[in-house]
């Protein structure tokens, strides 16, 4: 064991050096011998140090919390070392070196997680298997936390909390005018032995064959009836819920009478713009990378742009969402003018509700399962902790109020954010239908306020909502607390969607004549709109900017409105047969069937993602090339993964509802 500590003390102790001369703004900080000098009498110290077992067993007062078998393969190890036993060398082998490249951003080193798994020694008849664990130290560099992350190979024995003990007494062994600035992060290791099959999952895997024996059976119900003209029977009935039916169905590129076909590019274009920045998040914040350095850089050009400006898209689907809620409405009161809440409701939380649940068990009972690596446990975490605990307010649509740091999921407080706006919405529509003069003062003011609450918690709080590369800490941004109480609640994401209200309410109720006049100052100030929206964008994210709350407080604002603006302007110039070209793009018929996958794409992109950091088992190297192909190599499994929930599940539920509430 001493010489693994003796390994993880230089490695922090080298670390430290580097850090405190940046610090200190030093050039090269190699050239200061001195204190590299101190540094170095450390490092050859902790040999002596770490040497002696007594210290690190007996007279320390963390060592009574350490297990006695961990103590006793411990034991083993260092003594299978001494006798340069292959298995001991393999284990030392598999943990962290001090890898080259520090000064650009290499503060990560994984190991070898295979090799440390496929670990198995005997010593005195001690069985020892390894055990491969990721720890993370975190130094303060020039007011920005940055964290270094580690791992080491250990008996599988050895518990996280004796793990934290080990790196607890290396930093503690270190002077402190060297570690004020030296915090130890969160420890994650492999599981203890290889998982299998609980009780649990063969429920779910049984429950999950009996619903495809039943999918089987009504397909082949459904063949028996093409064949038969088989018509008013049970077996008709059960044909609704035809794999092959469903599977055309959601492939079909067929134009229905009324349908919006522009609406689906939309959709379609908006989500493949959420998955690339989702890719890239992951790519500069959660993946390794051994030029971690340059990616401060990369956020900070014009390369960055398409990916930070990736956050209007969410406003896109706002927007559509308040359009086609209001314009569907609208519709179907014309026609049948009782307005029936509880069905409402129930329509649109069975239409939603049952693919987040399955999504959630694949995340909680299947994913953790699937695959390993050395960053697994810590990118399933959502899934294997979060999601346990808080499915039911995932499913209630309430987690981004209830306990928001700890989401089951995180990126579905997009689904918990539109259904609390639908939750509101009958308030807005009936008046609307009912009063509309009474109706449309109403949503003006409420407008107004949408625009109002936000400024406001901006303001106060000093949050910077597009900025965080100014010097001022990353608690207040998109990456801090700026992200749960004003990027991810109704209250402040509210305005794009009344303006698609807006939109609804016009295209049902006027049929206007534009003139020429009016098509061009419409797309005129649309293109003005996208401007503002995403050379402002640049501005804040230029490392020359310095912070303005009301700035940031105006532009935040007033993004949203225009980008709103923009978005309704799209969908009504389409409309009217006045969007030429872009009309014809958003209305491939190629894109109808993406489209209809895009409520499970979103579902289930964010899992497979996470899937890919976990898996990775070495640092990378970050581009925008190997993040694109990145990005088309998930979008696609994204797809494919989506189109198997929407055909097993969305679907048969679907048909299933509309049978149950015989609604055409």
């Amino acid at each position: 064991m001493k010489h693994h500590v003796y390994i993880v003390s230089f490695f922090i102790a080298y670390l430290i050096s580097v850090i405190n001369a940046i610090n200190n703004e030093e050039k090269d900080p190699f050239q200061h011998k001195e204190r590299l000098d101190k540094q170095w009498e450390y490092v050859l110290g902790s040999r002596k140090i770490f040497g002696n077992q007594e210290i690190l067993f007996k007279n320390s007062s963390d060592d009574a919390a350490i297990s006695s078998s961990c103590k006793s393969e411990l034991t083993a190890f260092e003594n299978g070392l001494k006798e340069r036993q292959l298995w001991a060398l393999k284990m030392a082998d598999a943990s962290s070196k001090i890898p080259s490249g520090i000064l650009e951003g290499n503060l990560i080193d994984l190991g070898m997680y295979d090799e440390c798994l496929a670990v198995h020694g005997v010593w005195s008849d001690i069985d020892v298997y390894g055990r491969h664990c990721m720890y993370k130290i975190g130094f303060n560099i020039t007011g920005i936390m940055v964290k270094g992350t580690l791992s080491t190979c250990l008996p599988a024995s050895c518990t996280v909390k004796d793990i934290m003990i080990f790196l607890n007494q290396t930093i503690s062994r270190i002077p402190s005018r060297y570690t004020q600035n030296v915090t130890l992060g969160g420890v994650t290791c492999s599981r203890d032995e290889p998982s299998e099959l609980d009780t649990e999952s063969i429920v779910y895997l049984v429950i999950f064959g009996i619903l495809v024996g039943f999918l089987l059976v009504c397909t082949v119900c459904g063949e028996y009836c093409k064949m038969t003209d088989s018509t008013g029977s049970y077996l008709e009935t059960l044909s609704q819920f035809s794999l092959i039916k469903n599977g055309a169905a959601i492939l079909s590129t067929e134009r229905k009478k009324g349908n919006l076909p522009y609406i689906q590019g939309l959709r379609f274009f908006s989500m493949s713009w959420v998955v690339l920045g989702h890719q890239f998040l992951y790519a500069f914040s959660l993946t390794p990378n051994v030029n971690a350095a340059h990616v401060l850089e990369w956020i900070q050009s014009w390369k960055s742009l398409y990916i930070f400006t990736a956050p209007y898209a969410v406003d896109t689907f706002f927007t559509v969402s308040g359009f086609l809620m209001t314009y569907l409405f609208l519709k179907e009161m014309s026609k049948k003018p009782n307005f029936n809440i509880p069905m409402y409701y129930i329509h649109r939380y069975l239409r939603l509700t049952p693919s987040v649940l399955v999504v959630i068990i694949i995340a909680v009972v299947f994913v953790p399962n699937i695959g390993s690596g050395p960053l697994w446990e810590q990118s399933t975490a959502y899934s294997i902790h979060f999601c346990r605990k808080k499915w039911w307010s995932t499913l209630l649509y309430i987690q981004n109020f209830k306990e928001k740091e700890q989401m089951c999921l995180p990126h579905l407080w997009y689904l918990a954010v539109d259904m609390q706006l639908f939750w509101f919405s009958p308030i807005i529509l009936y008046p609307l239908y009912k009063m509309p003069k009474i109706g449309l003062w109403f949503l003006s003011g409420l407008l107004h306020v949408s625009m109002i609450i936000p400024a406001y918690i901006i303001a106060v709080n000093e949050y910077r909502m597009v900025s965080f590369t100014s010097g001022r800490g990353l608690a207040g941004t998109l990456f801090g607390e700026a992200m749960q109480n004003v990027y991810m609640v109704p209250h402040t994401r509210a305005t794009p969607w009344l303006i698609g209200i807006f939109l609804g309410y016009e295209i049902v109720n006027h049929n206007r004549r534009l003139t020429k006049r009016i098509v061009f100052a419409g797309w005129l100030l649309t293109c003005v709109f996208f401007t503002f929206c995403i050379l402002g964008t640049r501005y804040f994210m230029d490392p020359e900017y310095e912070y303005s709350v009301v700035e940031e407080t105006l532009f935040w604002v007033s993004t949203k409105l225009f980008w709103g603006l923009a978005i309704a302007w799209i969908i009504f110039s389409c409309v009217y047969k006045q969007a030429g070209l872009i009309s014809s793009v958003l209305s491939w018929s190629f894109l109808l069937p993406l489209s209809r996958l895009s409520y499970c794409v979103y579902l289930v992109h964010f899992v497979i993602q996470s899937m890919q950091v976990g898996m990775v088992r070495l640092p990378g190297y970050f581009s925008n090339y190997f993040t694109w192909c990145s990005y088309f190599s998930s979008y696609t499994i994204s797809i494919i993964v989506a189109f198997l929930l929407s055909l097993l599940f969305e679907s048969p539920l679907i048909v299933l509802e509309k049978m149950l509430l015989r609604r055409k």
